[in-house]
Order: C-alpha cells, then structure tokens, then sequence
C-alpha cells in the first residue's frame, strides 16, 4: 500500500506520467480550431495517403513496412491470429530467440514484448486479440524517434525533433540489490511491479560496483524507458537519411521513425541501423516527454505539429486526399476505442506477469 502512495505522489506530481486526455484537453479547442479552418474534421486523415487512415489509428504496421525496403527492418513476418501453434512454430523456425512481439494494429507500446521462448510465443498466441508482428531483435545499443515533415509539392522534407530512448538499466554499487536501485529511480520505481514478475528471484542480486544490467530494453516511455530531446543532433546528413527513407514510403509527409542503431556517426553515413518502426499522423513529438521540458512546452509543441499536418493535409492533391465523411469518421472512431480496449486488455494480462 506504501507503494501505491508513493506511486501516485510520483505521477501526480509530473505531468509526462500524467493521462493523454489529460494533457491534451487544455489544447483540444486549437484542434477544432484546425479542423475549422481546414473545414475537415478529419484533416489528420488525409495527411498521409500512402498509409491506411493517414496512420492516425488502425492502420498495418506490416503493410507499411512492406511498402519500404526490407532492408532497412529487422527480420519480420507476420503472423495471423487464425494459425494453429504448429503454423506459427514453423513460421518462425529460422529466427533467433530472443525476439519482439508486437500487434500489427496499436500504439504507445500496447502489447509489445520480447520473448526468449516458445512458452511465452504460445501464450502471446492464445491471447493477443489481433495479428502480430514477430520481430528479430537488433542488437544496435542506441534507439531514437525522428519526427519528419513534408509538404507534399516539395522534393524534401525537414525533422522537427529528435528523441533519444534510454532503456531501464541499473548501475551496481556493491552495496544495494538491484530492487533497492530501482526504488531509488522514481521512473523505474513505477515498474515495479512489472520488472518484479518479469524478473522473478532476479531483483534480490546485488550487482557489482560499476556492473551495468539492461532491466528492459523496450524504447517506451509508458514502460519506463527516459526520452532525452536531442534535437540538437539535427543536421543536413542525418535530414538526407530521414528523406531517403520516407520517400521509400509514397504519400508519407508526417510521422515518426523509431530507428536503433550502432554511432550517431555511422548514422549520418547511412551504415548500422534498422527502422523498427513508422508512424504516421497519430504520432506524438515524443521529444516533449523529456523530464526537463515543461507542460507550456509540450503544448506549444504539440499545436506546432498539429498545425503543420493541417498544412499539409490542405495541400494534398485532391487525387490523393483520403478525405472522409463525418459517418465514416465517427465509425472509424468508434472502431479505435473498441480495438484499443481490446489492447489495453492484453497490455494488462502482459503486466500481470502472464508472458
């Protein structure tokens, strides 16, 4: 019960733990300002047209990585809810454990695990309520979000932000057990109870002075990892990557890629990385969940990319526009509360220690 207490001081106390709502409705009335002045309510619809609903919800993540050159992924396949066990077993036969899992339709790291066995594969199986990604694990150390726009008359583009993930790793000091370490963090101390059935028996090793252990090596802020803006590592290379790979993806001019990869120097040349994921007009500036930015500045930032996709969904060819109509708009919505539920359900099964 003292932890739950503790916890929630914790959140309450910093706004990027807060709820989405929450931090977003103070901003909404800018929003129908935007759809006004587009006279769309759903402008965020036609902002990407190569992608299924503008990627702003229930769009593949599989039919936009297939869109681009499989280089540039990790090794993946896509796996259908309707295979038998064996199907699935056979599928993955050439993979490596460990690997990701992730479901093809979602957002914000809902149901996104890695597993190091055919136990876990089974259970995910049985319970993810869609098809899924399986996905090898890159072993690249570092991971960032680059946030890219794009009018749609112009030949390139220009990154916004950059984000920098820290996964959850602890630093032993001889002294504490690494359950004590993680206390003593507030961001990790808000996992605890997950790392605790992830790690079951682990937690109680007192790590030696200077040891570094990876708790966690999923790149969300929602399960624990820091997001450092270092949008100061923009430059004209890194932009003439970021432009090569979107216009591997047609009709894409606004969104996030989430890139591992080995030196920000190998980087720049185009050498040792792999896209782990694209997203389009759902995408959060996720620069602004540095712990040093402020809420004023997270809203500024939000309004700006709010107002660039305005631009750029008003801009795009009428043979393009993915506009559509307040019916189908609502249906669509009604649809990503019902799918997201059914994620957020699973998201809890996986926190309870299930996989």
């Amino acid at each position: 019960m003292k932890d739950y207490w503790n916890q929630k001081r914790i959140r309450i106390g910093h706004w990027e733990y807060w709820n989405s709502s929450i931090i977003y409705f103070p901003i909404f009335p800018y929003l129908l300002f935007l759809m006004l002045k587009t006279r769309d309510l759903f402008f965020f619809i036609s902002a990407n047209p190569g992608i299924e609903n503008g990627g702003f919800t229930l769009e593949s993540k599989w039919k936009i990585q297939d869109q681009m050159s499989h280089k540039y992924f990790p090794k993946t396949i896509l796996i259908s809810r309707s295979n038998d066990l064996e199907q699935v077993k056979n599928q993955i036969h050439s993979f490596q454990f460990p690997l990701y899992l992730k479901p093809d339709i979602g957002g914000k790291g809902r149901g996104v695990v890695q597993i190091h066995s055919l136990e876990e594969l089974s259970w995910y199986h049985e319970n993810c309520p869609l098809d899924y990604l399986v996905q090898e694990k890159i072993n690249y150390p570092r991971e960032i979000g680059v946030f890219y726009i794009k009018k749609p008359q112009e030949k390139s583009g220009y990154i916004s932000g950059i984000v920098a993930k820290e996964y959850i790793q602890l630093i032993g000091d001889g002294i504490k057990t690494m359950e004590e370490l993680l206390r003593e963090n507030p961001r990790y101390f808000l996992q605890l109870a997950r790392l605790k059935k992830e790690n079951a028996g682990k937690l109680q090793t007192i790590l030696k002075k200077g040891e570094v252990e990876i708790i966690s090596e999923i790149g969300n802020h929602a399960q624990g990892s820091a997001f450092t803006d270092c949008s100061e590592r923009i430059n004209l290379k890194l932009t003439h990557l970021i432009n090569e790979l979107a216009n591997e993806l047609e009709g894409f001019y606004f969104g996030r890629f989430d890139i591992r990869f080995n030196s920000w120097e190998e980087l720049e040349r185009g050498e040792n990385f792999a896209i782990i994921e694209v997203n389009g007009s759902g995408s959060e500036p996720t620069h602004i969940y540095d712990a040093t930015h402020s809420l004023f500045f997270a809203w500024s930032e939000i309004m700006r990319h709010w107002k660039a996709m305005s631009v750029i969904s008003h801009s795009v060819n009428k043979e393009q526009r993915s506009k559509i109509s307040f019916v189908e708009g609502i249906k669509l919505l009604r649809n990503h509360t019902k799918v997201m539920k059914k994620l957020n359900h699973f998201s809890n099964a996986i926190q309870l220690g299930n996989v």
